[in-house]
């Protein structure tokens, strides 16, 4: 969560993990983060440490310390802060003729982060980032200069795209991390 608010992630992405303590062997339980930013996980009643993976995820966690969490009920609800390194907003998709066009504009928010690119990607179904797409276009930083203020346009051409629905998102990318941020999945009518 940053801001009250959900991260978008690559699907599939681990950035947690959790131990159960008082056991013999003390092996972690790999947790998946869906591309909403959520996550579950099927455990038994009792404690739990919840500890956050550093280094994987396009932020920096919070709180690195392990989270202890007693599972009491049948739906446990935990938030995990983080600072993303940058974020998009003001997110505006506009469909002319062959051409998808977004416009959007990236805040920094870790003050010490570099950016290393946007991305637009296009998927056929829901899970659509930047391993999973039919179409995508990657701008970096030589091309978006150190202007950031200023909204980033991106066109991509979509007169070869063959569905009539489409999902769109769209990622930034900073150099100190291997993995986007994206906003949250949009269905745009292509045909």
């Amino acid at each position: 969560m940053y801001d009250g608010e959900p991260v978008g992630v690559r699907q599939g992405l681990s950035v947690l993990h959790i131990f159960e303590p008082g056991w013999q062997t003390y092996e972690p339980i790999n947790v998946i983060v869906k591309q909403d930013g959520t996550f579950s996980s099927l455990l038994f009643q009792g404690h739990y440490n919840l500890v956050p993976i550093a280094g994987t995820g396009p932020f920096i966690v919070h709180d690195t310390d392990t989270v202890n969490v007693a599972i009491t009920a049948s739906l446990t609800t935990i938030d995990i802060p983080v600072v993303p390194y940058f974020i998009t907003s003001n997110e505006q998709i506009k469909k002319e003729g062959s051409t998808l066009t977004t416009v959007f504009n990236i805040e920094k928010i870790v003050q010490t982060a570099s950016l290393d690119k946007v991305g637009v990607f296009i998927g056929e179904t829901m899970l659509v980032d930047d391993k999973f797409y039919i179409k995508k276009m990657e701008v970096d930083e030589a091309v978006i200069g150190n202007d950031i203020a200023s909204p980033i346009v991106v066109p991509l051409t979509i007169n070869d795209i063959k569905e009539q629905t489409v999902y769109i998102r769209i990622g930034v990318k900073a150099k100190e991390s291997s993995e986007y941020l994206f906003t949250q999945v949009q269905k745009i009518e292509v045909h």
